[in-house]
């Protein structure tokens, strides 16, 4: 019986020594997987922050280039680009929460304004930018609701018009914004589905068009406005996958182009516009293959002028402004490149201009 019982006291020892070498090395076992997740998962904020729409996976289209173009500050989501007087480019960033200048040769960084450069109040998510007649930058932050007016040298801030300054409808979702010849300004907001047209002293803000002003289609998702020679304004709609021309008077509204007015490629995703010289419109389309999108202002026609399964240089990523500089080539603010990237507007072939490196 003695004997008997000793063996059972060994069989119990033996199986509490196994569930417990077990037990250890399960939670080995957990300690090492909790590992690799810590050593891959993101360990920057800001490399998911989710905006217009976009999860944290999208930033798997955030890539780099061997190395950086150009000195200074490192781009982390360049949005809008604007070109100055003098050829020198202005993008706002917005993680950066900044205005940065470009130098169009060497590619050289300089932030213009942000909330440690310049007094006033502090950006919080700029999008849009233009340029003033006399040089100022106004840029559309849509966090703020509001557009800011910056000093180009010495980078103050300061408000033009929000929702407690300047009278008129509410800002709720800016986008987009452009100079009209007469100095005013002219944006889109998302959620009024407007353009809104600004006094540049006042700040008072009136809707030019919306689906109660003026005729015709109606907005569903403007994004990006520019003006044409004889001041007819352009907007992008991305729901309406759609070119729309504003009267600049009468604020009604017709489809320039779209899916099914004038021929080419269908847009997906219309993201930002600008026109060239001689009066052609480029779209930058971020699902329609990463492209550059060139439409006739007459029939609407679309031409795929750079993408990213053609031409030379650079792939797109996930371009966003765009812009046309003096001597005609194109710029584009290219989120997921973190860089601004030229495009010849004949060839289509890509080039960086400045950035293209997550940084040291």
């Amino acid at each position: 019986m003695k004997k008997e019982k000793d063996e059972n006291r060994k069989k119990v020892s033996s199986a509490g020594i196994f569930f417990l070498k077990s037990g250890f090395l399960a939670s080995a076992l957990v300690i090492v997987m909790l590992l690799f997740v810590v050593s891959v998962a993101p360990v920057s904020v800001a490399e998911h922050q989710v905006y217009e729409g976009m999860t944290s996976n999208s930033d798997s289209n955030i890539t780099s280039t061997p190395e950086s173009i150009g000195s200074g500050v490192y781009f982390e989501r360049p949005f809008g680009i604007a070109v100055e007087a003098d050829g020198q480019l202005v993008v706002t960033d917005l993680v950066l929460d900044a205005v940065v200048r470009v130098d169009p040769v060497s590619g050289n960084r300089t932030v213009v304004s942000d909330n440690s450069t310049g007094s006033g109040i502090c950006f919080k998510r700029p999008v849009g930018i233009a340029v003033e007649a006399d040089g100022s930058l106004v840029v559309v932050d849509k966090d703020l609701e509001a557009v800011v007016r910056v000093d180009p040298v010495s980078g103050n801030r300061s408000i033009l018009s929000d929702n407690s300054t300047g009278s008129g409808i509410c800002f709720k979702d800016l986008r987009g914004i452009a100079v009209e010849a007469d100095d005013r300004l002219v944006v889109v907001d998302k959620d009024l589905e407007a353009v809104v047209r600004i006094d540049p002293v006042s700040g008072n803000r009136s809707i030019l068009s919306d689906n109660s002003t003026g005729s015709g289609t109606c907005f569903k998702e403007p994004r990006g406005i520019a003006v044409e020679a004889d001041r007819s304004l352009i907007v992008v709609d991305e729901d309406l996958e759609a070119v729309v021309r504003v009267g600049p008077v009468s604020g009604n509204r017709s489809i320039l182009s779209d899916n099914r007015t004038g021929s080419g490629p269908g847009f997906k995703t219309p993201r930002d516009i600008a026109v060239e010289a001689d009066g052609s419109l480029v779209v930058t389309d971020r699902r329609l293959d990463e492209a550059v999108v060139r439409v006739d202002p007459v029939s609407g026609n679309r031409t795929i002028i750079s993408e990213a399964c053609a031409e030379s240089g650079p792939v797109f990523k996930e371009p966003r402004g765009i812009a046309v500089e003096t001597n005609g080539s194109l710029v584009v603010a290219d989120r997921g490149l973190r860089a601004v990237v030229r495009v010849d507007p004949v060839s289509g072939n890509r080039t960086i201009v400045s950035g293209g490196s997550t940084g040291p």
